[in-house]
């Protein structure tokens, strides 16, 4: 429990203070307690069930809902009843910093900010938190996620307003102008790239084996916590289509393949095998090598029962190199296997394309590319 809270003159006379007043003395009061009550902390990300607040303040339980959604409206705070979460968005900031700066890296409060942050229990304002404070607070981690349907309000505050007058000078719209925001994306300039609702319908029917709002959160996820892969403005929708273009194709090939495959259990996991570990051409020819022998073996095994695809997909580079042992038949996969050149060896070697029947890499990148 804290032992004090600073409330600047500001609650009452600057702009955040003058929409309170005219909000009425409900909001108003609740605002104040929302800063100053003994369940704060000075990160303003906290739990707090509405009974408390009604036994605090005399507000009734209806009356409470009603101020903390009239709140949420001019930015000041947000509250999510499931969880019985707050967020009051500037309150670290005016709790913490002194002139609105970024703290000294060096400065003893960042390892603290950082402990009561990564030990804070799982809420649904983790991330905005993140994305908000974590150059001021130098923090190390991203927890949380961007839900989809994110709401269409900003958590406003004086940097945002700033960055989204930038916005404006670069034709990109504000999110409080943007009625059906599905989620946002930060640019190299710090500027926010919108994408409605509209363009994610358009993804999923243009890219229908992809999960588009997978895809488009990871992408936010890697430009909040990397500022050195952040796009610019003609580039994010350029590359937000490519990395869909390649997933889908990614899928395709991984469907091709897994209709060869004899069993039919573990099919997401073996895709997500296939995900983790196809990553290149030379990997796509080499998993058609790994299957091939391996349906080969079991056609000379009839009562071998084939393994789960999920196994089978985590474990398929060790089926590149088996070959059946000269000794006789019946073996199983793994045992004697003899070593052998990959399709990558092969086709340096050689100088031809391997793989043959199997249709293009299509999807696949260089070793040294990154689609996020």
């Amino acid at each position: 429990m804290r032992e004090y809270s600073k409330v600047s003159p500001a609650f009452w006379t600057g702009d955040t203070g003058r929409k309170l007043k005219n909000l009425g003395p409900h909001c108003q009061i609740l605002a104040l307690y929302l800063i100053t009550c003994h369940h704060a902390t000075m990160l303003g990300l906290y739990y707090l069930p509405a009974a408390y607040i009604s036994a605090d303040t005399g507000i009734s339980p209806e009356g409470a809902m009603e101020a903390l959604g009239r709140l949420s409206e001019v930015g000041f705070c947000f509250y999510d009843a499931p969880s019985e979460w707050v967020f009051i968005a500037e309150m670290a900031r005016f709790q913490v910093l002194q002139d609105g700066e970024p703290l000294d890296p060096k400065d003893n409060r960042i390892k603290g900010i950082n402990k009561e942050y990564r030990n804070m229990p799982n809420n649904p304002f983790l991330f905005n938190f993140y994305g908000r404070y974590q150059k001021l607070f130098h923090l190390k981690e991203c927890r949380g996620e961007s839900p989809y349907g994110a709401p269409s309000k900003p958590l406003p505050s004086q940097e945002q307003e700033q960055e989204q007058e930038k916005a404006q000078e670069q034709k990109i719209k504000p999110l409080s102008a943007v009625a059906d925001v599905a989620l946002e994306i930060i640019l190299k300039n710090e500027a926010l790239f919108h994408i409605t609702k509209a363009d994610v319908s358009d993804w999923v029917k243009l890219f229908p084996s992809v999960d588009v709002i997978e895809v488009l959160a990871q992408i936010q996820k890697t430009c909040t916590t990397t500022p050195a892969k952040r796009k610019d403005e003609e580039g994010i929708r350029e590359h937000i289509v490519g990395c869909l273009k390649m997933m889908q194709d990614r899928k395709e090939t991984f469907e091709r393949i897994w209709n060869r495959y004899p069993s039919k259990d573990g099919k997401k996991e073996a895709e997500r095998h296939f995900r983790a570990t196809v990553q290149t051409g030379d990997d796509l020819k080499d998993i058609h090598t790994a299957l091939d022998k391996y349906l080969d073996m079991l056609q000379k095994n009839p009562t071998r029962p084939p393994k789960n695809g999920s196994t089978w997909f985590n474990n398929w580079k060790d089926w590149v190199n088996w070959e059946e042992p000269a000794y006789g038949k019946g073996t199983t996969g793994g045992s004697e296997r003899k070593p052998a050149e990959t399709a990558g060896t092969r086709a340096a070697a050689q100088g031809i394309a391997t793989g043959a029947g199997h249709g293009a890499a299509a999807g696949f990148r260089d070793k040294s590319d990154e689609w996020t």
